[in-house]
């Protein structure tokens, strides 16, 4: 389990505070907006939301050696939707140890 919230008590790394940063400065829109900033705010955020997609994923086929239906069980997810969301991604299946 990856816990999320940190209830103001952990100090956030760097990369995490520039990226912050430059998304509440540059990019400030309300991505469900049909504005440019809006626009521009939502392509950042599924951007985000693809790069952390693709890290949890990866760390979780690290967890469970590649062993895809152990970790759709624990994800509660369908084994098939996950290949698919694996597939899109790019993120490649293979035995890990």
């Amino acid at each position: 389990m990856i816990y999320l919230d940190n209830s103001a008590t952990t100090q956030p790394c760097e990369a995490c505070v520039r990226a912050m940063t430059e998304l509440l400065t540059d990019c400030w829109g309300n991505p469900s907006s049909v504005h440019a900033h809006g626009i521009a705010a939502h392509h950042r955020l599924r951007q985000a939301r693809e790069q952390f997609e693709k890290a949890y994923l990866d760390y979780q086929l690290e967890k469970h050696t590649g062993n895809v239906s152990k970790m759709a069980k624990e994800a509660g997810m369908e084994r098939t939707h996950l290949y698919r969301k694996l597939r899109s991604l790019g993120i490649e299946i293979k035995e890990r140890r």
